[in-house]
């Protein structure tokens, strides 16, 4: 049995091989079980079945409605669905810091938090702020983030130069990476970077949160 197939090295059985149709069509018979993409209900029934997966290998789980990669260490979700698509607006209620540590983003017509469901260890959490605000003093620097599982991550930073009291846009995103599967409550998170003035939004400013699981 010593003729392959060109690409993936499968045995072929030959003529003159014994006739033994179990011996000539289990190698071939494995060869095929490895490189095809198998589905699985769960996490559970795919690591019962694949308990020495190898890079490359594919495994469909019909609880996520995706197809996942190994890529040696971590089963990847190829096509993660977002976890949050809506942002939540911020259109009534003022919200004001000088705090020189970060603290929550405030409000009281809407939220500036979401929940997400990330779905596979081996995939990030694309996070993106828009909001406008402004500051009362020129030379005031602010800077935003989030905060998920009690960590801090910084996304952007404004400095003051700007006049104060002008009303600015300002948007950016981070990649959050390291986090196992599971629900994250994502919070909106500001700070006074410098200066003396008050970082400030009012009624006529926004606030939108979006945060998405990606490869």
């Amino acid at each position: 049995m010593s003729t392959l197939t060109t690409i993936n090295g499968f045995q072929i059985p030959q003529l003159t091989d014994p006739a033994n149709i179990e011996t000539a069509i289990h190698p071939l018979a494995n060869a095929v079980d490895a490189r095809v993409c198998p589905i699985f209900t769960n996490a559970t029934a795919r690591n019962s079945a694949m308990t020495s997966p190898t890079a490359g290998q594919l495994s469909y789980r019909s609880d996520q409605d995706a197809i996942e990669l190994y890529d040696g260490t971590n089963w990847v979700l190829l096509n993660p669905a977002d976890v949050f698509t809506n942002g939540a607006a911020m259109s009534s209620g003022t919200d004001t810091t000088t705090s020189a540590t970060y603290v929550n983003m405030g409000g009281t017509g809407s939220t500036t938090s979401v929940v997400a469901t990330k779905k596979s260890a081996g995939t990030r959490l694309l996070v993106e702020i828009a909001m406008s605000f402004f500051v009362t003093v020129n030379d005031t620097t602010t800077r935003f983030g989030v905060n998920v599982n009690s960590v801090d991550y910084d996304i952007f930073r404004l400095a003051g130069t700007v006049s104060s009291g002008v009303h600015v846009f300002i948007s950016g995103f981070q990649y959050i990476s390291g986090l196992s599967a599971g629900s994250y409550t994502i919070q909106g998170r500001w700070r006074r970077d410098a200066g003396t003035g008050t970082c400030t939004r009012d009624l006529n400013d926004w606030f939108n949160l979006r945060c998405r699981e990606v490869k």
